[in-house]
């Protein structure tokens, strides 16, 4: 019986890839599990807190707060495309386990929370430097729209299209400015620094 796990190559950092490298058999995953499950320290093994929250007992019921904080962390930490789709797609399932420990009388309340923390993972992907690339975020979108995200008729997509219809900087123009930015404000602050002690 071949008992190998299959999953996605992501492009993800050297310490999370040897973690998910021990998961390419069912029996090496459960030793890990059991670890986990056994209190050993898993900080010190090298485990990623979100592998390590995503198999704490109970998880994601008991946890899911301390999951999404770390979904967001994971977020700002690692650019790359494949890396961060796998985590929308992690953070709308923990969601959607969250949302069935939500009282009736708070669920509208939190999918529209939860759909505005979404929208942001959606622009802050979109960022060059502090300023939107409005090309990156269409493609965002579309890509998010395709794989079931995002509804084609969310108010996102509408401002998407309106800024692409009006005149805007393409990515390489805003790393630019990024760039010219960064280099004024430290010109700014040698400056100064020079002011008060000369």
């Amino acid at each position: 019986m071949n008992d190998k796990l299959k999953f996605e190559s992501i492009n993800i950092s050297e310490k999370t890839k040897e973690c998910i490298s021990e998961f390419h058999t069912v029996t090496k995953s459960q030793v890990l599990i059991d670890k986990l499950q056994a209190g050993t320290d898993s900080k010190s093994a090298g485990i990623p807190l979100l592998l390590q929250l995503l198999y704490n007992p109970g998880a994601p019921l008991s946890n899911w707060m301390e999951i999404l904080d770390e979904i967001s962390n994971e977020f700002k930490r690692d650019t790359t495309t494949n890396y961060r789709v796998a985590l929308l797609q992690l953070l709308k399932t923990i969601d959607n386990i969250a949302e069935t420990t939500i009282p009736p009388n708070k669920k509208e309340a939190f999918r529209d929370s939860r759909h505005k923390c979404y929208k942001t993972f959606l622009v802050q992907e979109s960022l060059v430097g502090e300023n939107i690339c409005i090309e990156t975020l269409l493609a965002v979108t579309q890509r998010e729209i395709a794989a079931g995200r995002l509804s084609p008729n969310d108010n996102l997509c509408n401002i998407v299209k309106i800024g692409m219809n009006e005149p805007h900087l393409s990515r390489d123009e805003l790393k630019v400015r990024a760039t010219t930015q960064t280099v004024t404000c430290l010109r700014r602050a040698i400056t100064w620094l020079f002011s008060k002690f000369t």
